[in-house]
């Protein structure tokens, strides 16, 4: 079964209205004692033959008389047929040397149906298999582009990050310069009070206020 697999995956191009279930050939060697045919083939479908498989031989011009055989072996040109009948065979049927027969196999049909199949699958796969690799050379063949485009958004969106990091900093700063001119500004009032104070102190006892008092910090 595995070798009819891998015969299946070669001919992934077969179809069926191509599929040939008869075959004309020619015998190349034949041995009476143990009723053997080689035959050669130009259609590379008997390739699709089993070893055990039923097969009818008969003329070319007349299917009346069919001999009964079956596949010992095989490749794509050859096939090694025995002969059930042999005697009788080759009295209605010109199984010599050089000589032309048809070749036909139910058996045949069904195999050649079963290889449609698994094309047909095959070629599914084989469509999504070349989808992805495309997809996929695609992405190869665009990335400098996309890779440029994504840069330029970066770009932009750090540009724009860049000046919202800058006015943050900025009104920190200013919000440290302020408070420093306001602790500036604060401390000449409070020289100023303090000199009012002293001009207008009171030496009077009772006038006396604790220093504390004054001291608003």
């Amino acid at each position: 079964m595995t070798k009819f697999l891998v015969l299946f995956i070669l001919s992934f191009n077969l179809h069926a209205a191509n599929l040939t279930k008869e075959f004309l050939g020619k015998v190349i060697e034949q041995d009476k004692n143990s009723r053997m045919l080689k035959v050669k083939f130009k259609d590379t479908n008997i390739k699709f033959f089993k070893k055990e498989d039923e097969v009818f031989l008969y003329n070319e011009f007349n299917k009346d008389y069919q001999c009964r055989g079956i596949v010992r072996a095989g490749n794509y040109a050859y096939l090694f047929v025995e002969i059930k009948e042999y005697a009788n065979c080759s009295k209605r049927i010109n199984l010599s040397a050089d000589s032309y027969v048809m070749v036909s196999s139910k058996d045949l049909e069904v195999n050649l149906d079963m290889a449609e199949e698994v094309v047909d699958i095959l070629l599914k796969k084989r469509m999504i298999l070349k989808g992805k690799v495309n997809r996929l050379k695609n992405e190869i063949e665009t990335k400098d582009e996309r890779e440029k485009l994504l840069n330029e958004q970066y770009e932009i969106k750090m540009s724009s990050l860049k000046i919202e990091w800058d006015e943050a900093i900025k009104a920190l700063r200013d919000g440290e310069y302020q408070a420093r001119k306001e602790i500036n500004d604060a401390n000449l009032d409070l020289i100023e009070i303090d000199k009012k104070l002293k001009l207008y102190n009171i030496d009077d006892p009772q006038h006396k206020r604790h220093e504390w008092s004054l001291d608003v910090r």
